[in-house]
């Protein structure tokens, strides 16, 4: 009979002497049972990987890939510095004072990330941000935070006018609405 066998006998026993009312007590120490020399084998289970703290670095890193622009020139187009750049570059997180540069990250991301489908790749983008159009350049627009005019008017120095775009254009404009009377 093995430890472990004697010990749930003599639980089994105690639990129907209790529920007749009598109390028999063979050993007044209490039976210990080693379970970990029960058992033959053992599960490991891997270590989790520990998950980025923040998509910053990859949203910066990709920017700077986009443009080619130096921890500088994105601090310039961000509006801070280029030492809080380098800090969300590398680990990503976000304090009370760069909450409001990490959300123009995430912008700025979406805005060039879309131009860089467009674009042949990074120089032609890095042109179209710095071609003036209507007095202002895309870049400009961009580190004013006017995303959308910055987005359109990148995409006018890509791809330009089309031709089935100017006819809707010099369409005369009609009244919505007019004044009805009986």
């Amino acid at each position: 009979m093995s430890v472990l066998d004697a010990a749930l006998s003599a639980t089994s026993a105690q639990t129907q002497a209790q529920a007749t009312g009598l109390v028999f007590l063979t050993d007044p120490r209490p039976v210990r049972v080693d379970v970990y020399a029960l058992s033959t084998a053992w599960i490991h289970m891997p270590h989790e990987r520990s998950a980025p703290v923040s998509p910053l670095p990859g949203l910066l890193k990709e920017i700077r890939d986009l443009t080619g622009w130096a921890r500088r020139d994105l601090a310039r187009v961000l509006g801070t510095t280029h030492p809080t750049i380098g800090r969300l570059e590398t680990d990503g997180r976000v304090t009370a004072r760069s909450r409001d540069v990490a959300a123009r990250v995430a912008e700025l991301h979406a805005v060039l990330v879309r131009l860089g489908r467009v674009a042949a790749g990074p120089p032609a983008l890095i042109l179209a941000l710095q071609r003036q159009a209507g007095g202002i350049t895309p870049l400009e627009l961009l580190r004013q935070g006017e995303w959308a005019q910055a987005y359109t008017s990148a995409l006018d120095a890509l791809r330009g006018p089309r031709p089935a775009m100017l006819p809707a254009a010099l369409a005369p404009v009609r009244a919505a609405t007019r004044e009805l009377r009986p």
